[in-house]
């Protein structure tokens, strides 16, 4: 049996709002509710998991834990997969992204944009759709696509015991790197987390959890929860270079993918003017500067041959 979720797709901002959104080449706008994306409603069974979890006695959270495993093995035999349960969040060393950060790193990585069945985890997505990484390396093979959308749909299916997986790896990995790790929720997908668990991520912050995330949210949807989510706001093809020195002055880090080598982006300093940080060496979002600069990323894959303005010159 299949586990349709929600086929509803569209962006909700604030409760009452009309906003637009991109559905396929054609822009609708619709009336918000309760200020939060279909698939951000659905996973709000998250928090009260997660908080059960740090509350719970070490028995408890066993039992939890064993509990939250049979639903995922139940959930994963339906798609095709062996009766066996796996973790959820990406190693560093599983992804190279991940581990070229000093400090050890985990990735949640689900779907982006619409996956059918079951919402969209990137409504605010423009033409970058089209290069996006989730079509660059291994993403392109079925069975690592396949592997994604099971994720995706275990955790909205089944949000509480989900959280209940995320809390408990995040709990031992706490342990096993002397209470500091990176935490990045948003590997391909852009769930706002600080809507979904803020709570979770406030106690996991204080045992010793920096999360990070890349966005295409604009900042007046978004919220660092008191500075404790850092937060860079990708560019996109409709902003001007005008656009992104507005928000560098107002103190948000961008990031701004180029038309140029790897190796040349690393010895970038500043990028029209704006003081520039080099996206490439780690993916520890949690390290850079305070106040306003540009986070530089070198184009890859389809992204090298983008013509809709996603990817920007140096010049």
């Amino acid at each position: 049996m299949k586990h349709a979720i929600h086929t509803d797709s569209c962006e909700y901002l604030n409760t009452g709002d009309v906003i637009a959104y991109a559905d396929g080449d054609t822009l609708t706008t619709e009336r918000t509710t309760r200020g939060l994306t279909v698939v951000e409603r659905a996973l709000l069974p998250m928090q009260s998991a997660m908080l059960g979890y740090l509350a719970a006695t070490p028995a408890e959270r066993r039992a939890m834990v064993a509990d939250a495993r049979r639903v995922q093995i139940d959930f994963r035999r339906t798609e095709g997969y062996a009766a066996r349960s796996v973790p959820m969040f990406t190693k560093p060393e599983a992804q190279t992204k991940l581990g070229k950060s000093a400090a050890y790193t985990l990735g949640l990585t689900l779907l982006p944009w619409i996956t059918e069945g079951i919402g969209n985890t990137c409504p605010a997505a423009s033409l970058c759709r089209n290069v996006c990484l989730v079509d660059t390396g291994k993403g392109r093979l079925r069975s690592v696509q396949h592997a994604r959308r099971t994720r995706l749909g275990f955790t909205v299916a089944h949000a509480h015991h989900a959280g209940v997986l995320l809390a408990h790896e995040m709990t031992l990995a706490l342990a096993a790197h002397g209470g500091d790790i990176r935490v990045r929720l948003n590997v391909l997908s852009d769930v706002r987390w600080e809507r979904v668990i803020p709570d979770a991520m406030i106690m996991f912050h204080v045992a010793g959890v920096r999360f990070y995330d890349y966005t295409k949210w604009a900042p007046r949807h978004r919220d660092t929860l008191g500075g404790i989510y850092s937060l860079t706001y990708s560019a996109s093809e409709r902003m001007t270079i005008t656009d992104i020195q507005t928000m560098v002055a107002n103190g948000y880090h961008v990031a701004v993918v180029l038309r140029a080598s790897k190796a040349h982006v690393k010895t970038m300093a500043h990028w029209h003017g704006m003081p520039a940080v080099d996206g490439l060496s780690t993916d520890d979002r949690t390290t850079d500067p305070e106040g306003g600069c540009v986070v530089l990323l070198a184009a890859l894959g389809d992204a090298i041959h983008d013509t809709s303005g996603f990817v920007f010159e140096i010049d």
